[in-house]
């Protein structure tokens, strides 16, 4: 199965926590990144499908 992967910028880990695992739960391969920096070395190093910036 190829899964959809998504990377979750976010800086609340309560947020960040509650939303991987819904996301998870529908299918999605995440990611989560609690700053710009980190998200854009991410970016660069992982083919993406889909990035939420919350």
């Amino acid at each position: 199965m190829n899964m959809t992967k998504v990377l979750l910028i976010e800086d609340d880990a309560d947020i960040v926590e509650n939303l991987t695992a819904y996301l998870r739960e529908e299918g999605f391969q995440v990611k989560a990144s609690d700053g710009q920096a980190k998200a854009l070395q991410m970016l660069e190093k992982i083919n993406l499908n889909l990035f939420f910036l919350m």
